[in-house]
């Protein structure tokens, strides 16, 4: 047998942790990190001020289309 086939990992598991050496131990101390309550809520999670700039924009370019529907007749 070769040095390639006894170092050779048997699944895509261990064939993944020897690319990316991650430990797991620091990765479950941060997921038990507390979270603050307001962090929690889904205007915070999915981002409030692109939903305003959004509302904004949709608002504006209805008022434009009058504006404009208006000019050419």
């Amino acid at each position: 047998m070769s040095a390639i086939e006894k170092s050779a990992p048997k699944g895509w598991r261990d064939w993944l942790a020897e690319r990316f050496p991650l430990d797991v131990k620091i990765y479950e101390e941060l997921a038990k990190e507390p979270i603050p309550r307001h962090m929690e809520r889904w205007w915070y999670a999915l981002g409030g001020t692109p939903l305003v700039l959004f509302g904004i924009q949709a608002i504006t370019g209805i008022l434009m289309t009058w504006y404009y529907g208006l000019v050419k007749k």
